[in-house]
């Protein structure tokens, strides 16, 4: 691995959380930062950019973090991560046995852990932690618009230094980390991580330096501001629908109102930058009938891919290339007025085969038998939150135009 294990640590007790990390920060780049989620911050995107990107995760089950709601979407996440893709977790029970979280949908209970009797040093549990670990084939985890991010942050800012005085200036706090070999990477993932309702000051400091460079900086703020408050979980289920992994219905429904939020999803899946992201195909009207569906989606698919001719035949032809590069493309869709037959003859159309679907629902509960109870996007988006984040993203360019 080129870089240190990145460890997350999920806790509700940061005194006990603070003492093991210290133990193990010597052999792991820890993350470990609950100071955004105590004021109120942005944590969906701290939370999501640090669990997306961890290599490994220690989880302390204690009768706080049982009963915190931080820690429920915590384990939810880590989980999903252990099942698809092996992500190492150890569990460390102190005040609490398994039992006490059996029967959850997590299943963290059945990962073998380290329990109340080990806990006679802090510096015993470090090494259990390294012990367990150390037999896991830690496979380092690289997110490529973390890469883009740091890469664009690297040519605006240009040497190492101007990092300390940026992260200073906007009172970006790095904590313990060890950014020697990964400064950039590092802080480009803090910087993802506040999300843009708490990352805009920052930003705000760094636009200085991107004078000359303004259509970077723009790139900066849009993946920050689109990419970082997505779930882990429903960003994976884009990703098996674009690639058609039978893993992965097509279409998939998002319980959200504006294209824009469904666009965000497809574009943190691509792991591209906005402006060269899969290309997404908006065919939103009021359907007639099937007829009506099939050439609305013609239409709005020759926009996407800049054709202007009649027919379809050069449509097909696009298409057809697009596949044979695996290269994913969404229609997106409006619930309301579909019909479940129109949906199963869409996929039976050759001209779609390879065509992936998103059916947006404001009220996804109204369109029960639409799509499969499992298409649709988990966990679903809270009340409330589509409109935070735009109100947010809205504000933060006003702020920095």
């Amino acid at each position: 691995m080129a870089r240190r294990p990145r460890l997350f640590i999920s806790h509700s007790t940061p005194d006990l959380a603070k003492e093991i990390a210290a133990e193990l920060e010597a052999d792991y780049e820890i993350l470990l930062d609950r100071t955004a989620l105590e004021a109120g911050g942005d944590w969906r995107s701290t939370l999501n950019v640090w669990i997306g990107t961890c290599d490994a995760a220690v989880i302390m089950i204690t009768p706080e973090s049982i009963a915190s709601p931080f820690c429920q979407y915590e384990w939810a996440l880590l989980s999903y991560r252990h099942k698809q893709y092996k992500l190492p977790l150890v569990p460390i029970y102190h005040g609490s046995v398994p039992k006490e979280i059996a029967g959850r949908a997590d299943q963290i209970c059945a990962i073998s852990g380290i329990g109340s009797q080990d806990f006679a040093s802090k510096a015993k549990i470090a090494r259990k932690v390294k012990e367990l670990l150390s037999v896991e084939n830690l496979n380092e985890h690289t997110d490529g618009q973390i890469v883009l991010l740091a890469t664009y942050l690297q040519s605006g800012l240009l040497n190492d230094s101007t990092i300390d005085v940026v992260a200073n200036d906007a009172n970006l706090h790095l904590g313990a980390w060890n950014l020697t070999g990964t400064k950039w990477s590092t802080f480009a993932l803090k910087l993802m991580g506040l999300g843009i309702a708490g990352g805009w000051q920052a930003l705000r400091k760094l636009q200085p330096y991107f004078v000359a460079r303004q259509e970077i900086f723009n790139e900066v703020f849009d993946l920050i501001a689109f990419c970082s408050w997505l779930d882990v979980s429903a960003v994976e289920q884009v990703k098996c629908c674009a690639k058609g992994n039978p893993r992965g219905p097509n279409p998939i429904g998002l319980n959200a109102k504006e294209p824009r939020t469904a666009n965000c999803y497809i574009l943190r899946a691509s792991g591209l930058v906005p402006s060269k992201h899969w290309k997404v195909a908006t065919a939103l009207d009021a359907f007639a009938d099937y007829p009506h569906l099939e050439v609305s989606i013609q239409e709005a698919l020759k926009e996407a891919l800049d054709v202007d001719s009649p027919g379809t035949e050069r449509l097909k032809a696009r298409l057809d290339a697009r596949r044979a590069l695996n290269e994913p493309i969404f229609v997106i869709l409006e619930a309301d007025g579909l019909d479940p037959r129109w949906i199963q003859k869409l996929l039976a159309t050759p001209l779609f085969n390879g065509v992936s679907f998103l059916v947006l629902a404001a009220d996804a509960g109204k369109f029960v038998g639409l799509l499969e109870p499992d298409a649709w996007l988990k966990p679903p988006l809270p009340p409330k939150l589509e409109d935070e984040v735009w109100n947010n993203y809205e504000e933060a360019k006003a702020i920095l135009a």
